[in-house]
């Protein structure tokens, strides 16, 4: 019995230490960082700039991971929705412009894509792992980052959607 007890506290602290793991690097409510870069296919994207008053979806990939096909494939159909209702939706990658040219192609995928080659936005955001999903209010302050993804995390992206196109 005494022994159960003492499992107790400690399980506290191991759930209590992950979820500060989870929040490292997180810049919940501070400005989004800005950046200017090239889009796949030409021109660039000076974000923030060029997307005053509007929410932004960032979405942190690369085409060799299994986790972001997963959310990619999954978010497809919803994409075009959420932009109907003033969601800006970027992909954000390291690799070269004709990898991403092809895996765009392969999977019918038709968003704008930042070529991050250095990883200077990758580093501006504290990606450390993807697919990692940073959206972005109409104030141009970061509201909430998921990483990984998996069960519920369709119905996550839906509620952001939703509710940083009615605030």
């Amino acid at each position: 019995m005494r022994g159960r007890w003492l499992l107790i506290p400690l399980l506290v602290l191991l759930l209590a230490g992950c979820q500060v793991v989870l929040d490292r690097g997180e810049k919940i409510n501070q400005p989004a960082p800005p950046f200017r870069q090239p889009l796949l296919g030409g021109g660039e994207l000076n974000f923030p700039a060029d997307c005053q008053g509007k929410v932004v979806l960032l979405v942190f990939f690369s085409p060799d991971c299994p986790a972001c096909l997963q959310e990619l494939l999954a978010l497809r159909d919803q994409f075009p929705a959420w932009e109907q209702r003033g969601v800006e939706i970027f992909l954000v990658a390291p690799e070269s412009p004709s990898v991403l040219t092809s895996f765009m192609q392969k999977y019918n995928l038709k968003l704008p894509v930042v070529l991050d080659p250095e990883g200077k936005v990758g580093n501006a955001y504290g990606v450390t792992g993807i697919p990692l999903s940073v959206w972005i209010d109409k104030q141009g302050r970061i509201r909430h980052q998921s990483l990984g993804w998996g069960p519920g995390k369709q119905q996550e992206f839906a509620s952001w959607a939703a509710k940083l196109t009615q605030e």
